[in-house]
């Protein structure tokens, strides 16, 4: 991927485990990339979609804009 671009991690499930720390993961292992806040709605580089909350499955998204080379 080429510097700036964008890259999204979803998964269809609200577990911490494959959602949170593995943004962490991405981000720390990476740090070619970082949170991206542009592509995602309400300023956040991340959002989880509850079922209970907004009326479909569980959902999260991740966001990271490359800034390296690597």
């Amino acid at each position: 991927m080429k510097p700036g671009g964008k890259l999204i991690y979803s998964t269809c499930t609200v577990n911490k485990r494959e959602n949170e720390e593995n943004r962490e993961r991405i981000l720390r292992v990476h740090p070619e990339y970082s949170a991206c806040t542009e592509a995602m709605p309400f300023g956040k580089s991340e959002a989880t979609l509850f079922p209970d909350e907004h009326g479909t499955d569980g959902f999260y998204i991740a966001a990271f804009r490359k800034t390296g080379d690597k």
